[in-house]
């Protein structure tokens, strides 16, 4: 059973009397849970986030929320970071502004934690959002209730900002105002006065409908967190989708600074699914975006990815594509440019599903461990695995026999290690649903749970997979 004492969005604070679990059903008001991102903070604690799905697990357009928990070994702590409150919080509504797919991501060096997301205005989605940036001369574009375009006005002068030729203003949070007084709409589901947004279609101004790339970050370790910053000035004009890869971001260094990196990807109606990288030398001040990843014949395409970094100091990226192995690309020069993807040949998985990779501070042999964790069920999100690599110096990787997590449903997961050498995983195991485990690598690279709940499993990949491999290579190479 789950307590949690009065919250409020963004900042307010509530506690869970579940010790082991972050998002069990009913925290904050939610029934359903995915998409679960994970973050070992500077000071060891561990940083988990995860969208709350309300009553229906389906992905935007949905009524979908943001939730943080910083764990301390003892307690979950949950900040609502993200939340538009158009339906009444716990209501599943596809006439809904949204947020979707979270990944995380902590300086070393000024200790500020950043979370990405992607934003949808009322009744869009992935699938349905027009093409553009949502821009015009670098300026927000907007829509008023006659249809006539507006622009925002650049800046926040004392918490607002100006629509160009009107008296409208707009807020840190996008909510809008006119002659300096709030405007109202009603909640669906309750009724009750709301403030308008620009994210809401019924309000007298409202952004394009199309994806937004999300950004906040906190100073004080997810006490507080800024007001979201639009990086739409990423966003090609040809792009109907730009969205976060959830999971977690990168750190690298190049010429001395401290980059942070994010994986996006985008998407057509014809289903073209392509991973680039932004990034940042500045703390999340600026960001730029990397070329596109070059696809292969054997990997169709590259969308939800994550990045690791090399023992040279290159950077490798395994990406989620519709064949049935891990593609991965390598960048020499800080995820600026990236290199053709190339199959993981022992890295057998489910078609199309999320993957988690992260590089361990563990050597053996000389040779950094490397874990993975995703589906290998076939043509079914099901029997999740984490995968043991040993990284050689050219970031070239030997991967071992995988240990098995369950052998039932297994889809989106995140990895993350702690100051104690443990590996913890987020996954979920049922629709809609997360769970949180801890793991043991021990001196030999050899994985055993933490709680002593090992299974056996005896299913072999058979002589399909070895078919399937030859393949992958003839047609990567």
């Amino acid at each position: 059973m789950i307590l949690l004492f009065p919250s409020a969005v963004n900042g307010s604070k509530a506690f869970s009397a579940d010790k082991a679990q972050p998002f069990v059903k009913g925290t904050m008001g939610s029934e359903k849970f995915r998409i679960p991102a994970a973050w070992t903070l500077n000071d060891g604690r561990l940083l988990f986030s995860a969208d709350m799905r309300n009553t229906e697990g389906s992905d935007s357009p949905q009524n979908i929320d943001t939730l943080v928990a910083v764990y301390d070994g003892e307690d979950f702590e949950y900040t609502v970071v993200n939340r538009f409150d158009d339906v009444e919080p716990g209501r599943s509504e596809t006439e809904s502004a949204s947020y979707i797919d979270s990944a995380l991501l902590q300086s070393k060096d000024s200790g500020r934690i950043f979370i990405l997301t992607t934003a949808y205005p009322t009744g869009i989605g992935i699938l349905n959002g027009e093409k553009g940036s949502g821009l015009s001369d670098e300026r927000l574009a907007l829509t008023d209730a006659s249809g006539r375009d507006r622009l925002l006005d650049p800046g926040f002068e004392d918490g607002f900002a100006r629509v160009r030729g009107t008296g409208f203003s707009v807020d840190e949070e996008f909510n809008i105002y006119e002659d300096g007084d709030p405007l109202f709409c009603e909640q669906k589901g309750t009724g009750r006065r709301i403030k308008q947004n620009l994210f809401f279609l019924s309000s007298e101004l409202h952004v394009h409908p199309t994806s937004f790339l999300v950004l906040r970050y906190s100073d004080d370790l997810g006490k507080t967190w800024s007001p979201p910053k639009l990086l739409n000035y990423l966003k090609k004009e040809s792009e109907s989708f730009l969205g976060a890869c959830p999971g977690r971001g990168a750190l690298t260094v190049v010429d001395g600074r401290e980059r942070l990196l994010f994986c996006v990807y985008n998407h057509s109606k014809t289903g073209r699914e392509k991973t680039s990288v932004i990034y940042s030398d500045d703390n999340g001040e600026t960001w730029r975006r990397s070329e596109e990843l070059k696809s292969s014949v054997f990997s169709g395409k590259s969308s939800e990815s994550q990045i690791i970094n090399c023992p040279d100091g290159s950077l490798k990226m395994f990406s989620r594509n519709k064949s049935r192995f891990i593609s991965s690309s390598r960048s020499f020069d800080g995820g600026q440019t990236w290199g053709k993807l190339k199959p993981e040949k022992e890295l057998y998985c489910t078609r199309n599903c999320m993957v988690s990779f992260i590089a361990t501070d563990r050597f053996i042999d000389g040779k950094q461990v490397v874990l993975g964790s995703f589906p290998r069920g076939g043509k079914q999100r099901r029997d999740g695995v984490i995968s043991v690599g040993l990284m050689s110096a050219d970031g070239e990787t030997a991967w071992r026999e995988p240990y098995h997590i369950n052998d039932g449903f297994f889809a989106y997961s995140c990895l993350t290690e702690l100051r104690d050498g443990r590996i913890a995983c987020l996954f979920e195991d049922e629709a809609a649903g997360i769970t949180l485990r801890f793991f043991i690598l021990d001196d030999e690279g050899v994985i055993r749970s933490a709680d002593g709940n090992d299974i056996e499993y005896s299913k072999k990949d058979g002589i399909g997979v070895g078919i399937l491999r030859f393949f992958a290579l003839f047609f990567a190479s």
